[in-house]
């Protein structure tokens, strides 16, 4: 567990570390390809390589201050791993194997670093589908993060509404783009995209069509919105 602790802890001085040097970097390569200012581009490309230094520093110091200083060490990184840790045991009884919950783990990290959604969401919305026999990594979280980003919703809210709609219930959908009309096993889905309205129908007892209609209706509509968020 405590070799876990610190790569989470090492991750995440990366991960800050990693954009400020790229930032440098660019700073760099503009006071080299302008002839605008470059005293001041070149003051601000190395207070960016100051602060990058001194981030590196930054653990060791934290982890052998008391005070004020272990504290922020403690909750700004000694906590996140320990729910890393709480999550991969909450993965583990998912997917029922250590070496499965820790490819899961990894997947539902890489997902949360790029995307506007807190890990312990994600981690949430992932248990929910595979608890649901479906696969969140085949691009299905994908496109209900879309569709969360893009409605104002929590990524959970979208999960939920596909889930119920694969019981037969659409009152969620509604909140997310889609209206719907049933008629004996038939069910209609309408949305509507620049201006126009779309149909698509499904068999309601059949789940897997109805979740791969839901995927490409929201596909459709909001395909790309985490990133635009």
């Amino acid at each position: 567990m405590s070799e876990m602790r610190l790569s989470v802890v090492l991750q995440a001085i990366d991960r800050i570390s990693r954009p400020m040097a790229n930032a440098q970097r660019a700073v760099q390569r503009f006071n080299r390809a302008s002839g605008l200012d470059r005293a001041a581009a070149g003051n601000a490309g190395q207070k960016i390589g100051n602060a990058t230094n001194q981030l590196g520093r930054f653990a060791g110091k934290m982890a052998l201050l008391g005070g004020a200083g272990g504290f922020l060490f403690k909750t700004q990184f000694l906590d996140v791993a320990s729910a890393f840790e709480r999550y991969q045991t909450i993965l583990k009884t998912t997917e029922g194997s250590n070496e499965a919950a820790q490819k899961s783990m990894a997947w539902v990290n890489d997902f949360a670093a790029k995307t506007p959604f807190q890990l312990d969401e994600v981690v949430a919305s992932f248990v929910k589908l595979r608890t649901r026999g479906l696969d969140p990594t085949s691009g299905l979280l994908t496109t209900l993060g879309d569709t969360a980003a893009a409605m104002g919703k929590s990524v959970d809210q979208a999960v939920e509404a596909v889930a119920d709609a694969m019981t037969g219930e659409f009152e969620r959908l509604k909140e997310l783009g889609i209206t719907s009309r049933t008629q004996g096993n038939k069910t209609m889905f309408e949305y509507v995209k620049n201006g126009e309205t779309i149909r698509k129908v499904v068999d309601r007892r059949n789940k897997a069509m109805i979740v791969s209609t839901v995927q490409a209706i929201w596909n459709d509509q909001y395909a790309g919105a985490m990133d635009d968020l």
